[in-house]
């Protein structure tokens, strides 16, 4: 059995098999040579390399030119091997991009920020990522100018609640005779805003604060609303307009 097993081999493996027993010394020197030329010679030696490449080993079954298991005499299809591997080789990037939006979330919530209210008889002040805007602020990229009014206080901070309560995708949270605390959405309903007024009664203006609660750049998202809400109200006579 094992003399019959030996003569089953290609030619070609006897050849160029350096673990086969029947191995001759001579090497290569056992391929025949004819009088053809020897471009064909080599190509013939192409294709004994190439059927010994998909010829089947002990233990597997044979496969086609694609790698591919094909049909045994008994009819059953062996199981693809080649495509196992393949799909065992891409597991790992399947995993992680798996973890991707898990890793996305946990960045945001690195950046996020949801504080508001009044401190000492301040408004919070703004982080440090640009996303912010507060007439509190001395820094450059933070600092709006205050809303100054141009009637008395009481007057003046009816008006402009019900002026915000009608700013669009605006939900006014919290609201007393001096703050207010209003959730401003994007327009796909995305992201959420923070905007908040301070009354300052004796001083005659009104203190504003506008935040993006998540993301490190708001492009400028908060700074326009302070603006826009800044010619409403100067439109209905309550503020004085903005400064060129």
């Amino acid at each position: 059995m094992a003399r019959q097993a030996e003569t089953a081999q290609p030619a070609c493996l006897r050849i160029i098999n350096p673990h086969s027993p029947t191995r001759p010394r001579t090497g290569r020197t056992e391929l025949k040579r004819n009088d053809r030329p020897a471009d064909d010679r080599r190509s013939t030696v192409r294709q004994q390399i190439r059927s010994c490449q998909l010829a089947p080993r002990a233990g597997q079954p044979a496969q086609d030119a694609s790698g591919y298991a094909v049909a045994t005499r008994s009819g059953r299809s062996p199981a693809p091997v080649y495509r196992t591997s393949r799909m065992q080789h891409h597991r790992p990037k399947i995993h992680w991009l798996a973890l991707a939006p898990l890793l996305m979330l946990t960045g945001c919530a690195a950046l996020s920020e949801h504080s508001t209210g009044v401190i000492d008889g301040a408004l919070t002040p703004c982080p440090p990522a640009p996303r912010c805007v507060s007439s509190q602020s001395d820094q450059a990229d933070h600092a709006v100018a205050p809303l100054a009014l141009t009637r008395p206080a009481d007057r003046a901070w009816a008006a402009i609640t019900e002026t915000v309560r009608q700013m669009p995708r605006t939900t006014i949270k919290t609201i007393s005779d001096r703050y207010l605390h209003a959730e401003v959405v994007s327009p796909w309903r995305v992201y959420t805003d923070d905007l908040e007024l301070l009354l300052r009664r004796e001083a005659g203006r009104l203190e504003v604060r506008s935040s993006a609660r998540l993301g490190y750049y708001d492009f400028e998202v908060n700074r326009e609303r302070v603006e826009a809400l800044r010619a409403r109200l100067a439109e209905q006579g309550i503020v004085r307009p903005a400064t060129p």
